[in-house]
């Protein structure tokens, strides 16, 4: 006797089958044009672009199915114009990983915040203007944060992760103030200055409702690191915050 499955059964497991291995999902394509319209979006459910190592798909292939991305990796070998035809192709990435240090261009910042994005991965210092001079704390300055990235940062209401990447001038960190959603924190580990800890103390000042926050070390300062957050931290974090 022919056993018939369900329609939403077989979709479910034709779904699972390619998100398990992307590599053979392109195969599904061919078993009928109901299944191609399931797939097709899984396929492209994620997508890398100029990174080391991969290949990247045609730019016709991004404009014709980037609809259907929700999770998108720029990484460093690009120039603003490919990020540009990216944004435009992709214009429903809920998850973006823009790996480019160099200064954003206008354009580009203008397709960012076109996109409904709940996670952020980028490089901060990419905001600054070309002509923006820290403050110097050595002969009294006041550390201000940079009024170019609170303005690029307030359109992003919806974000709940921020992975700030790089070499983060101290200034930086007390920004995400105006991320209302932001829960989750990524800060990289050089944030000392001459007072201190003061960057992740006025992170955790205007931020109440973080629930966790990753502090990235190397393998030699670890331990120092960590002892003098926890001292730091101590009757200062909310009770519902957690760092690691």
């Amino acid at each position: 006797m022919k056993v018939v499955f369900p329609l939403e059964l077989e979709r479910n497991i034709l779904e699972i089958c390619a998100q398990t291995d992307l590599d053979y999902a392109p195969t599904l394509l061919r078993v009928s044009r109901y299944v191609l319209t399931w797939i097709r979006p899984v396929i492209y459910e994620v997508l890398t672009m100029y990174c080391y190592g991969r290949q990247s798909p045609s730019r016709e292939a991004v404009k014709a199915h980037g609809r259907h991305v929700r999770n998108l990796l720029i990484g460093p070998q690009t120039n603003e114009d490919r990020i540009n035809a990216c944004l435009l192709s992709c214009p429903n990435v809920v998850n973006l990983a823009l790996w480019y240090a160099p200064r954003l261009s206008t354009r580009n910042r203008e397709l960012l915040h076109r996109l409904p994005l709940v996670r952020l991965s980028m490089h901060l210092q990419s905001i600054l203007n070309a002509d923006y001079v820290a403050p110097n704390l050595m002969e009294g300055g006041t550390p201000q944060a940079p009024k170019e990235v609170i303005e690029f940062l307030s359109l992003f209401p919806r974000v709940t992760h921020f992975d700030m990447l790089g070499g983060v001038p101290f200034e930086i960190p007390p920004c995400i103030q105006v991320l209302p959603s932001l829960s989750f924190l990524s800060l990289p580990h050089a944030l000392e200055n001459r007072s201190g800890f003061e960057p992740l103390q006025v992170v955790l000042k205007r931020n109440p409702q973080l629930k966790l926050i990753l502090l990235l070390l190397v393998d030699h300062e670890a331990d120092d690191y960590a002892d003098k957050v926890d001292a730091m931290i101590e009757g200062m974090a909310s009770e519902d915050t957690e760092f690691c």
